[in-house]
């Protein structure tokens, strides 16, 4: 969506910038003082970097993919079972 609206340009500029905040967090813990500013730092910025390297935006894995079929219930089959009974009057 974002490169159609913005072209290439736009989406250049998008990493560039998510770049530089993912760089920012993670140099931000190389220099903090003590392990808890390192860990939080650090978390947050690897977090950044991995979540949309997943391609799923945070909720592919939530939803079923549309080309699984899923099984059906017993009444769907016992239905599907009448209906292709044929009529002995027809």
């Amino acid at each position: 969506m974002l490169a159609e609206e913005f072209g290439w340009v736009g989406v250049a500029v998008t990493l560039a910038l998510y770049l530089f905040v993912t760089g920012r967090c993670l140099w931000i813990a190389a220099n903090a003082r003590d392990a808890f500013g390192r860990l939080v730092a650090g978390a947050l910025g690897l977090s950044m970097f991995v979540r949309p390297g997943r391609g799923d935006g945070g909720a592919g894995a939530r939803r079923r993919a549309p080309a699984l079929k899923r099984r059906a219930s017993r009444h769907e089959r016992r239905m599907r079972r009448r209906s292709e009974v044929r009529d002995p009057h027809a």
